[in-house]
Parts: C-alpha cells; sequence; structure tokens
C-alpha cells in the first residue's frame, strides 16, 4: 500500500428489497406474537382489569421497541477511510479493517447468493456478520444492499463485502493505493 489513505466516508448503499421485507416480517411477528402473549395474560384468573390493560399494553409495545433497538443498533451509517484503515460506522459497534495486505477490491453482484450465516444479523437494519459460501470461503459482510457490493481481499484470506452508495468512486480510491 502507498502512502496513508486520505480521510474519506462514503454513504452505505440505500436500503434493498430484501432488508426491508425482514424488518417488515419481524415488526409483524412481534406486534402479533406480543399480543398473543398479551391476550393470554390478559385471561389471566387473578390480575385486576387495570394490571391486565397495563400487560397487553406492554406486551404490544415492548416488542416493536426491541425490534427498533436491534435495527438501530445494526443500522450501517458510514464506512470511512483514515489512516490506511477501513471502519463500519454502526451505533454500538464498529468493526475496523487494517488495509495493509489489501490485495484486491472488485464490484460483485449478489454477493450473498448460497451464504451460509455463522454468526450475525441477516436483514434487520442491515446484512452484518460472518458468512461462508463457496464463492468466497469465510468473509464479514456489512451490506445495506446485497445486489451491488465491493469485495476486499486480503493476502492472508480475509474477505469482507461491503456496500457503499457509489461503489465505483469507492473501489478507485481503494485501488490507486493497491497500485
Amino acid at each position: 500500500m502507498k502512502g496513508p489513505l486520505p480521510d474519506q466516508t462514503f454513504e452505505p448503499a440505500p436500503i434493498c428489497a430484501r432488508i426491508r421485507l425482514i424488518e417488515t416480517i419481524c415488526i409483524v411477528a412481534t406486534v402479533v406474537a406480543g399480543g398473543v402473549i398479551g391476550v393470554h395474560l390478559y385471561r389471566e384468573p387473578g390480575l385486576s382489569q387495570a394490571l391486565r390493560t397495563t400487560v397487553l399494553a406492554l406486551c404490544w409495545a415492548m416488542g416493536p421497541l426491541v425490534v427498533a433497538g436491534v435495527w438501530f443498533g445494526y443500522r450501517l451509517k458510514r464506512y470511512a477511510l483514515s489512516n490506511g484503515v477501513l471502519r463500519v460506522e454502526r451505533a454500538f459497534h464498529s468493526p475496523s479493517f487494517d488495509l495493509v495486505g489489501l490485495s484486491s477490491v472488485d464490484l460483485t453482484e449478489n454477493p450473498m447468493k448460497w451464504a451460509l450465516k455463522i454468526n450475525g444479523n441477516d436483514g434487520l437494519g442491515s446484512i452484518s456478520g460472518s458468512f461462508r459460501s463457496k464463492q468466497w470461503g469465510k468473509f464479514k459482510a456489512y451490506l445495506s444492499d446485497n445486489h451491488n457490493a465491493v469485495v476486499l481481499r486480503w493476502t492472508d484470506g480475509r474477505c469482507v463485502i461491503v456496500s457503499p452508495k457509489h461503489t465505483q468512486l469507492f473501489i478507485q480510491t481503494l485501488r490507486k493505493r493497491l497500485n
């Protein structure tokens, strides 16, 4: 890598349909589950009317609040390049990747095809975590769009896939340092 990278930030790509669908399913499922639990507790004999109403309201409110908290924590804010490090900025945990040893930066379509989740989030706020696929091997993904993404590979075998909004600018910025 030649010289330090200039400090630069890249917005994540707009949220793709897969993530929107998963978010919708999670919200609906938590409202329904909260309702079922709430109705069951509401019918519990021995509870006062005020306590029953409170329990029902809490059950319907807590599920969506938990979903909102998870969404907020996993949502991608930006990709930041600073001092030879790529930082994936999120609310609670922002992983960093030293770009020393970066061997390739390539555009790919549908990087998650046939990928198996090892650990992480597969669509609430983003697609983030550890995955494995035949095409990429073991890799980390931090995606807001699972269609157009950038694959970063290191000489030691590490692989990270990200989805900045302006993929070509992101690729050009990193490739300048590879030559």
